[in-house]
């Protein structure tokens, strides 16, 4: 990016800061198609690529006050937003992936869907029951949401066609059902 250009992000940026939201607009605008792509390549979907460059945007907005043109430049303190954004979604779908292939004849036994296998743990036992147990707390289109996803590996666009409901609401049910899963597990 020319110096002129990168002048203009640190000027926006430092508008922003004191909540000129004609420039953070502006800011927008000049940077998102370019973290847009970098987001893509770090994850591969562009579901979660734009979830992350708005989860980015919002936290530059709501931390532009601690910006300083000085330490680095507005397209680096955004784009390393981003950067730590994508990464801790892609340890989260490490783990997620991990703990699915791990655990895998127990959590579709939880769901109804097979018998256990001769090979599982006793303490596999002790997990599948507990996930029951926290599975039952959630509401119904959250545990149908999770379900389809992590079950029957469907996207969030093909769950939000399958029930009739919007992407953002499907997003919404399965996050907030996989953080309440995820902290009943570890109660």
């Amino acid at each position: 990016m020319p110096t002129r250009d990168a002048n203009e992000l640190d000027v926006l940026m430092l508008r922003a800061s004191e909540r000129d939201e004609g420039a953070f607009r502006r800011l927008y605008d000049l940077t998102a198609p370019a973290l847009l792509a970098f987001l893509l390549r770090m994850l591969k979907d562009r579901f979660q690529a734009e979830d992350v460059l708005q989860d980015t945007m919002v936290i530059a907005w709501n931390k532009a006050r601690d910006f300083d043109p000085a330490v680095a430049s507005a397209k680096t303190w955004i784009t390393t937003i981003a950067r730590r954004r994508a990464l801790d979604l892609l340890r989260s779908r490490k783990r997620r992936d991990d703990v699915l292939h791990r655990d895998a004849d127990g959590i579709r036994e939880v769901f109804g869907l097979d018998q256990p296998s001769a090979s599982a743990a006793p303490e596999s036992s002790v997990t599948e029951h507990r996930l029951a147990s926290c599975f039952d707390k959630l509401n119904r289109d959250a545990a149908s949401s999770i379900r389809l996803a992590y079950l029957d590996g469907l996207t969030f666009a093909e769950i939000a066609a399958h029930i009739d409901r919007s992407l953002s609401t499907v997003k919404s049910w399965v996050r907030r059902g996989m953080a309440k899963l995820q902290e009943c597990m570890h109660t």
